[in-house]
């Protein structure tokens, strides 16, 4: 689980610091920085899944095209350096309070127009493991500290060729571990990188994407037969998955069938869902059974929130414990109603042991959330609030804690909840007037 994001001059912030919950919410106006937030991740995401470890940071990639170094640095100026910190709970640690934390430096090298890891700093609890910077000479990355010994330049060179870089993370070389043994603190870092790369590489493997602008619906489907492991950032490969999830006969594919189907009957959207082959089952069309007329309908008949809420629901819901689901605005087209099931489908994934990080508008899915909190399904030690807006020129993102009945302990910036009883005051002043 990742529980801290610390940021500088990357996107809309100058400095951003937020811890992270196992259910965090960004709320806020458009445009004032919350997709930021979510970005960071999503870049550290495909950069990791690349199969290019050279590359230290991957602006274009399965999460998403952030374009070039000037699109994702502060004020789009390329002298500023890019600093992105996260850290990370549980995995393989010992305790499951421990924190991995992986502290990256980016810079511009205007000279060969390209993106240069300057610096990576590995921590464990605080207390270093490796430290390593980029070495403009050699064009290589060199081992400056391990634990608190700084190594001394001399030795820097001789002892990185005992470890690889793959994207920003040190691995060892069979051939390190033989090598210096006068030096405990190297020999006692090595295995902790091991165990270190492992938390680090499945915290970030294990992330599912679902952007605010996902695909239409299409009246007839394709299927390839080819097992897909992430829905993708607009659901592209969402129907394919639920085709997938129907026809398997493991209990894994059918609870998953059985849980979307289940979500849309209490959200009222839908009482059943049927994958029906066509020609010689390599296409096939989805239908919608409507919740009242128990009629079936082509996905492509019927409103837009089906095909916009069914990416959000398969993306959750095939993720398993320990992993991370990000998502923009999973209420996008949903009628009220809709909107307040998603808290508990939320809430869900936070029995199952899934990360949540959401960007939404959605007053009616906080009020669900506020409901389970106040009922002891979620601690409210383990869900928070960040709104995020403009002061001043600035991105500012104020933190919004609940209390055990499931209240908010601060008061809300710039509206949002308030507004609904401004509106109402508005009405009762015209009609009084009348």
């Amino acid at each position: 689980m990742f529980c801290e994001l610390n940021l500088k001059n990357f996107k809309a912030y100058e400095r951003l610091s937020i811890e992270l919950k196992p259910l965090t919410f960004l709320l806020g106006p458009n445009n004032s920085g919350k997709s930021s937030i979510l970005a960071a991740l999503r870049l550290l995401h495909q950069t990791v899944k690349s199969r290019d470890r050279s590359v230290s940071l991957l602006l274009n990639g399965v999460m998403g095209e952030f374009g070039t170094y000037k699109d994702i640095v502060h004020g789009n100026n390329t002298r500023k350096q890019i600093n992105i910190r996260c850290g990370i709970m549980g995995g393989d640690f010992a305790s499951g309070t421990d924190v991995l934390s992986i502290d990256l430096k980016y810079k511009y090298r205007p000279s060969l127009k390209e993106l240069i890891l300057k610096r990576a700093e590995i921590c464990l609890n605080d207390d270093i493991i490796m430290v390593t910077r980029y070495a403009e000479d050699t064009e290589r990355r060199i081992i400056q500290k391990i634990a608190d010994y700084e190594i001394p330049p001399a030795s820097q060179s001789s002892l990185s060729k005992g470890f690889e870089t793959m994207n920003f993370l040190p691995f060892p070389l069979a051939s390190s571990l033989k090598q210096h043994d006068e030096l405990p603190e190297f020999k006692e870092s090595i295995s902790k990188i091991f165990m270190i790369n492992r938390v680090a590489v499945s915290a970030f493997h294990n992330m599912e994407y679902i952007g605010a602008m996902r695909i239409p619906p299409s009246r007839i489907y394709l299927f390839s037969g080819e097992k897909r492991d992430r829905v993708g950032p607009s659901g592209e490969n969402c129907i394919n998955m639920l085709t997938m999830y129907s026809m398997k006969k493991d209990s894994q594919s059918k609870n998953i069938f059985k849980k979307v189907t289940k979500w849309l009957k209490q959200a009222c959207i839908a009482s059943d869902l049927k994958i029906i082959p066509l020609s010689d089952h390599r296409y096939f069309e989805l239908r919608i059974q409507h919740p009242q007329t128990e009629e079936y309908q082509n996905l492509a008949d019927i409103g837009y929130g089906h095909s916009q809420i069914l990416p959000v629901l398969v993306g959750g819901y095939h993720l398993n414990k320990g992993s991370t689901f990000l998502a923009e605005e999973p209420e996008i087209h949903l009628h009220p109603i809709s909107q307040a099931e998603l808290g508990d489908f939320f809430s869900e994934l936070y029995e199952n042991g899934v990360q949540s990080l959401v960007e939404t508008h959605s007053e009616y899915m906080i009020l669900r959330l506020q409901q389970h909190v106040a009922q002891g399904r979620i601690p409210p030690e383990d869900i928070v609030f960040y709104y995020v807006y403009a002061n001043n020129g600035k991105k500012v993102v104020v933190r919004l804690n609940l209390d055990k009945r499931g209240r908010f302990l601060e008061e809300w910036p710039e509206g949002f909840f308030p507004e609904r009883l401004e509106e109402a005051k508005k009405l009762s002043k015209i009609r009084f007037r009348n």
